[in-house]
């Protein structure tokens, strides 16, 4: 949140069409070969970071991302909610857009706040539903040998 909050007052003209090209690359990847709406939605995080001319930000955010991809549970379950939420990535890299063009660090830092809110609180339902299902699973696996067990006595 607070690398949308540094770069809003210093973000070029240029940075904010990126921006607004990689929302558009998100939403209809088909359009844009070049690019999946994944790499989209990474290279609109870093094009903000970069807006700060903040190394530790830069890193920070790269990392971030870094570990989304090679963490291969969190991919799975980042990929589950990003496929369901398409509707509400749109409009919310949309206001950390409309906050940036504004060069409006509260709103920035706001929309962005939203933004990872909304993110962590799907990943954690999507996490808890894939535990859940797993669990069922096992039980219902114990549950079969038990009673397999059962009559053969």
């Amino acid at each position: 949140a607070e690398a949308a909050a540094l770069a809003a007052p210093m973000i070029t003209d240029e940075a904010l069409e990126e921006l607004e090209g990689l929302i558009q690359a998100m939403v209809s990847p088909e359009e844009n070969e070049s690019l999946s709406h994944d790499e989209a939605d990474r290279m609109f995080h870093l094009t903000i970071a970069q807006a700060t001319n903040n190394p530790a930000i830069i890193y920070t955010i790269e990392n971030m991302w870094r570990m989304r991809t090679d963490a291969a549970k969190l991919q799975s379950v980042y990929q589950s909610v990003c496929d369901e939420d398409s509707a509400d990535r749109e409009r919310e890299h949309r206001a950390i857009l409309d906050a940036l063009q504004a060069r409006d660090p509260s709103a920035a830092r706001a929309a962005m706040r939203s933004h990872f809110t909304r993110m962590i609180r799907a990943l954690l339902k999507a996490s808890e539903e894939e535990a859940y299902r797993e669990v069922k699973r096992k039980t219902s696996e114990s549950r079969s040998r038990f009673l397999l067990t059962t009559e053969l006595d």
